[in-house]
């Protein structure tokens, strides 16, 4: 029988470096600036004097890593250079020379290595020997893992110590996960921020053309309360400044009689839809001054056509003899001026308000759904080193059987938080050399097949050679997501076919099952978000679907008959690999 001393101390440290990491990725947490992630992340792991510590991210040609941040001080590291004759700082690491580093960038991989053969494909044994032993790696372990951004590969994060062991690789993958996301924020509060300063621009120069122009310009509701004025209209009110007439009307400011009839002339304008031109009048202020003005008063439509208020321009009439047939001019423009600059504005805080959202709701539930997978790890951990007749006894209860169930309930809260970040981000299409095999082959091997299910490639001979230029990551995303429906469909069983080939001047990549097929009614309603006939499920993989391909320069499409089966087909345009 074992004794609890032999599984004790694996059990603590592991323990340990899962505190630790949550520690680092709660301090982490909301931090919206990439350098001060970084910052933190570094005092953390030398406050804790158990953990060397590494950021190295992919130089522009992505063909090197170079080293962005470490924990190691700088009077070691001026020590190393001064010893061996190599500038450490800013390290560049070549991937075609480093296998380890280029299984982690490449192929995403997540590697545990002895220090000594990383250092050792880096550098000669003259140079590799006094860097272990100065910087005390010489019976260390490394778990080198990716670092991400919007689900592309930027760098990799790497932990050494001697007490590294592969059961420590989860919570490496966890706290690496956590920069990523952090990092992925940041840069939504940073796109942010630019989106909010281009905004306060735009209304900047809304405001400065309607300031330096001397004529009186002024926009009401549909009750004829003033929205906005410019500062000409300002004075002409006898007001400080134009933010004193804001909800105001002409009854403050005009005589009675006089307010009544701008009122009633507003109000033909907005319920009746009808432009007042060059209106010639007499109008009386309240201190009792007259002015002669010409007036123009032109109606505002909102978004569905119907009137939302009125844009006013009044000028003194000796300036209108002169400038009469530029205020006509103007006029006409200036509704749809204002209306493509509204709909910029509000479209433009729209997109950012769902970007930002989306980000936060995936980050955010990313923290509990790892907390629970790190404890269900914890107890599969546990369950291994109890001794055996204890469990025999836990695992006829089915333990094994509710660990499974919230291993797969975890998978699926994962999806819906991958298809909502999806769906809300604008992608980035990048462009390399793929094969089209070899692609369809990598995406079918992430999902799970149900040995029920034939799953079978056929690339057309006419698609030769294979390699073309495309957005591998756009595409693996939109096939694994497809590929996934197609299973799903086919419940008892059946064929799943993926073709590909050359049409014209495009790919295309048919997804083709043999399920239960999509009513009619259901096909126009595919592509919309949040619509789903699943049980279970937010409605949001088809519509990310679309907005990816849609950044490739390409289109998705589906037929399908009831009881027959499904063929989605996406399409991409053809550029030759050179």
């Amino acid at each position: 029988m074992l004794k609890k001393e032999q599984f004790s101390k694996p059990l603590s440290d592991l323990i340990e470096i899962i505190q630790f990491t949550e520690n680092v990725s709660t301090k982490i947490h909301g931090v919206l600036d990439r350098n001060e992630i970084f910052r933190i992340v570094i005092d953390e792991f030398r406050k804790s004097k158990k953990y060397t510590c590494y950021i190295l991210l992919l130089t522009e040609d992505k063909n090197s890593l170079r080293v962005a941040n470490t924990t190691i001080s700088p009077f070691k590291i001026k020590a190393a250079e001064r010893l061996v004759g190599i500038k450490l700082r800013n390290f560049v690491i070549p991937l075609d020379k480093a296998k380890y580093f280029s299984q982690v960038v490449r192929e995403g991989k997540t590697i545990q290595a002895n220090v000594n053969d990383i250092i050792g494909e880096m550098f000669t044994q003259s140079v590799a020997s006094p860097i272990l032993q100065l910087f005390y790696f010489a019976n260390a372990m490394s778990i080198v893992t990716p670092l991400e951004l919007h689900g592309r590969i930027i760098g990799t994060f790497t932990m050494t110590s001697t007490k590294l062991v592969e059961y420590f690789i989860p919570s490496v993958n966890s706290l690496a996960r956590h920069i990523s996301s952090a990092l992925e924020l940041a840069e939504e509060n940073s796109s942010r921020q630019k989106m909010e300063q281009l905004l306060a621009h735009e209304r900047d120069l809304l405001q400065a053309l309607m300031d330096n122009i001397p004529d009186a310009i002024y926009f009401k509701d549909q009750n004829s309360r003033f929205t906005r004025i410019n500062k000409a209209q300002a004075t002409n009110l006898g007001l400080n400044s134009p933010e004193e007439a804001i909800g105001k009307t002409d009854f403050d400011f005009l005589a009675p009689a006089h307010a009544e009839d701008a009122f009633n002339d507003e109000q033909e304008v907005t319920k009746k839809s009808q432009p007042l031109i060059g209106r010639v009048e007499r109008t009386e202020r309240m201190n009792g001054k007259f002015h002669w003005v010409s007036t123009t008063k032109v109606p505002i439509k909102g978004q569905k056509g119907q009137v939302a208020g009125l844009v006013g321009i009044s000028r003194d009439i000796t300036d209108l003899i002169m400038m009469e047939d530029e205020l006509q001019r103007y006029s006409e423009n200036l509704e749809e001026l204002v209306r493509q600059k509204t709909e910029k504005l509000k479209e433009s805080e729209r997109l950012a308000a769902i970007g930002e959202t989306a980000a936060m709701v995936g980050h955010d539930l990313a923290n509990p759904l790892q907390v629970i997978y790190n404890q269900l790890y914890i107890g599969k951990r546990i369950l291994d080193q109890i001794p055996e007749e204890c469990k025999k006894a836990v695992m006829d209860k089915g333990i094994a059987q509710l660990f499974e169930s919230v291993a797969q309930q975890i998978q699926y809260m994962g999806k819906i938080t991958n298809d909502l970040r999806d769906y809300a981000r604008t992608p980035k299409f990048e462009p390399v050399t793929v094969e089209a095999e070899n692609l369809i082959a990598q995406a079918l091997s992430t999902i799970h097949v149900p040995e029920n299910v034939k799953a079978a490639i056929n690339v057309n001979t006419n698609l030769a050679p294979t390699k073309f230029m495309a957005d591998p990551d756009i595409l693996k995303r939109v096939l694994i997501n497809l590929l996934t429906n197609a299973v799903q469909s086919m419940p008892q069983g059946g064929r799943l076919t993926v073709k590909a080939g050359l049409e014209d001047d495009s790919i295309y990549i048919g997804v083709e099952d043999t399920g239960v097929g999509i009513p009619k009614e259901n096909m126009g309603k595919l592509f919309e978000p949040l619509f789903t006939t699943k049980a279970k499920g937010a409605g949001l993989g088809l519509a990310a679907c679309k907005r990816l391909i849609e950044a490739h320069e390409g289109s998705i499409s589906v037929e399908s008959e009831v009881g027959k089966g499904t063929t989605f087909t996406i399409k991409v345009p053809f550029r030759r690999a050179a």
